[in-house]
């Protein structure tokens, strides 16, 4: 790839809906991004987007036994969108508001609850999607 010119690409790759997956999963996600010429892919919060993404297709996706995550990469021009699907029952995006807890009160403090804040972050375009069975999170960023 010419890193003169923006070409359009695409990778996919399908890992088991288990924890010890993620990290192949990320490791994919981020070289792929890199090898696309994607400025932001070396970036350290692009990665930790990529494995909220992929903890919470995880979490929330099904236990069942034989599940998979699909995770898609796609270039076009100046637009990367990832997609990760899980065989779970899907959620609603709801609006993102900023949680601030009170900075005198170390209980105020939520133990979970930042994920798709990370995400949005770094991926200001998040959509949700369904297909073949599938559903997920598409995330995208112009650069």
């Amino acid at each position: 790839m010419d890193p003169s010119r923006a070409e359009d690409a695409f990778a996919s790759f399908t890992v088991p809906s288990r924890v010890d997956a993620i990290r192949s999963a990320a490791a994919f996600l981020v070289q792929t991004a890199k090898d696309m010429r994607v400025p932001l892919a070396g970036d350290a919060a692009f990665e930790l987007a990529i494995v909220e993404a992929l903890n919470n297709a995880v979490k929330h996706g099904t236990g069942r036994p034989g599940a998979i995550i699909v995770c898609e990469i796609e270039r076009a021009d100046h637009r990367l969108t990832v997609r990760i699907l899980d065989q779970g029952p899907g959620f609603d995006l709801q609006p993102l508001a900023p949680r601030r807890p009170d900075p005198e009160d170390v209980m105020s403090v939520p133990e979970s609850g930042y994920g798709l804040s990370i995400i949005q972050s770094v991926f200001p375009t998040m959509h949700t999607i369904s297909r073949d069975g599938h559903f997920g999170l598409e995330m995208s960023v112009t650069f």
